[in-house]
């Protein structure tokens, strides 16, 4: 009996054993897992940062890229980097299509190269967040509407697109809502009306209109005022140039001239508002470049008929070379040789005036090199 019950002990210990040995490992390796400390969390992806709004507008230029960059299948578009979308070739239809299905919330940067864009409404709302917008290199019939209001953008390129004034007619005010526009690039058309509506926001702006050579002179002056001074620069400034009226009694032209030619021409101004009498009211034109010494200078031409003068004129602009005072009452020309501004005097109309003799002109610069002196309808007694 003792030797059964010691059996069935050491049976029941051979089978605890046996247990054990299955399934210790197992125990340890789940305690080894508790003793190892806890993985560490790991930093999230890096996202690809979006490009800066304003890399290109600190150059003075919108986003734009070139034909190579184009997608392979004319007529779409393609996103450029995270914000940017290039769209090349289309006509209408196919650039509202195509930018409905390229262009999202992020998007910011537009291109189109090449668009042929019968009608272009700006009042969109797919123009909204567009901080810059470039349409180049393309023909558009007629721009139409306004942006959209609490527009993003902050630069507009629409050169080389053969606009006109007609079509882009200032009475709608395309540009009313652009309240952050500081570059706009209208280059290379054939506008005839500067926007002036643009430079009279007291904001700084960049205005590239190189290439529209018949814009009024007298736009550019307005902007170039002295309360606009700071406020504008023009971009390209030595290649752009505007259309300057000139007239001289009955001779009537327009002179395309390079902008930077205006800051003499408000001196001009200046100048012949101080000619005396102050009322007279004279005209002063530049008459053409010479070159005096090593320097070209104006040289001006004065137009001071029909203004009821009892006398010359005096304090002429500098460089005068022809006055016209033809149609008044003046009696004498003492002036010619006591004045220096006639210093430069070449040729001078006095016809239908009461002047009875030239005898003041006598030992002056101007009896000496004188080019052309009229002196018709007259009350002259004696020549000599």
């Amino acid at each position: 009996m003792g030797t059964a019950c010691f059996s069935f002990t050491d049976t029941v210990l051979w089978v605890v054993v046996v247990y054990l040995s299955l399934h210790l490992v197992p125990i340890e390796m789940r305690v080894d897992d508790l003793e190892q400390p806890a993985p560490r969390e790991q930093p999230p992806a890096v996202t690809q940062r979006p490009e800066p709004h304003y890399q290109y507008l600190n150059l003075g230029k919108c986003f734009h890229m070139p034909r190579s960059e184009c997608p392979a299948e004319p007529g779409t578009c393609r996103r450029v980097g995270s914000v940017s979308v290039l769209c090349c070739d289309l006509d209408s239809i196919r650039l509202k299509e195509a930018l409905s299905n390229t262009i999202t919330q992020n998007t910011t940067y537009l291109h189109v190269l090449n668009a042929s864009i019968d009608e272009l409404d700006v009042s969109q709302a797919v123009f909204r967040r567009l901080a810059s917008m470039a349409l180049t290199d393309g023909s558009i019939g007629k721009i139409t509407g306004q942006f959209p209001k609490y527009s993003s953008m902050a630069c507009l390129n629409i050169s080389n697109n053969n606009l006109t004034t007609a079509k882009l007619p200032s009475s709608q005010r395309p540009f009313a809502y652009l309240f952050n526009l500081t570059v706009l690039d209208a280059s290379a058309n054939n506008l005839t009306e500067f926007p002036l509506s643009l430079v009279h926001s007291n904001k700084k702006i960049s205005v590239d209109l190189s290439g529209n050579k018949y814009l009024p002179c007298k736009h550019f002056q307005r902007a170039m005022e002295t309360n606009n001074i700071s406020l504008v620069t023009f971009l390209q400034y030595n290649q752009t140039f505007c259309a300057l009226d000139l007239q001289f009694n009955w001779f009537k032209d327009v002179q395309i001239v390079q902008i930077d030619h205006l800051k003499v021409h408000k001196e001009l101004n200046a100048n012949c508002r101080n000619i005396q009498p102050l009322d007279s009211n004279c005209s002063c034109v530049f008459e053409r470049l010479e070159l005096l010494g090593d320097e070209v200078t104006n040289l001006v031409a004065v137009d001071c008929s029909h203004r009821h003068l009892r006398h010359l004129p005096t304090h002429l602009p500098p460089n005068t070379v022809k006055l016209n005072v033809s149609y008044n009452n003046i009696t004498s020309l003492g002036a010619v040789g006591d004045d220096p501004s006639y210093e430069h005097l070449r040729q001078l109309f006095v016809d239908h005036n009461d002047v009875t003799n030239i005898v003041a002109l006598e030992g002056t610069k101007f009896i000496d090199n004188f080019m052309v002196f009229s002196i018709s309808h007259n009350k002259l007694k004696t020549v000599r």
